[in-house]
């Protein structure tokens, strides 16, 4: 395997703030960087956002690391506002491996991390919310058990972006 999964701590907040960078322009930002873009991920990612989020109760980061690299990242949310009703009362916030690590099963063991921990924080069924245009990502979780429960929009900067809602049972109870 090669990599370690365990809880981020406030010390993480640059290496998750340069990943995540990294990660939502290689995905979101093919044709360039908009305005609307950087200031997006200038506000979602900065380090001082991942030291909140690390220290709020109500959700969970969850790192891969190999030694001192950080290879990837999840965010549980364990309050989220779900899109409707029977999708899930958690939420995959955010799972994102760096590019050079796809396909070393990274990805995987970030999301049964995340599950074994809603499951013990009593959580049923489990949801995330994906770019309908990420066919990639569709693929992935479809492979491993999400099943689509219907369509959601993201506002982006004000820009309405397209988004399909997936979920999972934890396997609780």
């Amino acid at each position: 395997m090669g990599y370690e999964i365990e809880p981020a701590t406030a010390a993480d907040a640059e290496s998750l703030s340069v990943l995540a960078t990294q990660v939502w322009l290689d995905t979101y930002a093919v044709r360039g960087v908009r305005p609307d873009y950087a200031a997006h991920v200038l506000r979602e990612y900065a380090p001082e956002a991942f030291r909140t989020a690390v220290a709020k109760g109500d959700t969970r980061l969850i790192l891969c690391r190999d030694g001192a690299y950080l290879l990837g990242y999840i965010r549980l949310l364990l309050a989220p506002e779900p899109p409707g009703e029977g999708c899930g009362t958690a939420e995959i916030g955010t799972l994102y491996v760096q590019p050079a690590q796809k396909g070393r099963g990274i990805g995987s063991a970030l999301l049964q991390a995340a599950l074994e921990a809603a499951r013990q924080a009593g959580h049923d069924r489990v949801f995330l919310t994906a770019f309908a245009g990420n066919h990639a990502a569709a693929g992935f979780y479809r492979a491993r058990g999400w099943h689509f429960w219907g369509d959601w929009t993201f506002h982006l900067e004000g820009e309405a972006v397209p988004n399909h809602v997936y979920c999972i049972d934890t396997g609780r109870g």
